[in-house]
């Protein structure tokens, strides 16, 4: 489940037509895994 957040939103930020800068993408990866530990402790 990490592999599949961490892999998916910097590709995702690739196919876009604006570049990302690089912190931005590391920033959604941090959110993206944060929200998965968040769903795993609630459930």
């Amino acid at each position: 489940m990490f592999l599949i957040s961490g892999n998916y939103m910097p590709k995702k930020m690739v196919v876009e037509e604006k570049p990302a800068p690089r912190w931005l993408a590391y920033l959604f990866i941090l959110v993206g895994l944060t929200a998965v530990l968040v769903g795993l402790f609630l459930l």
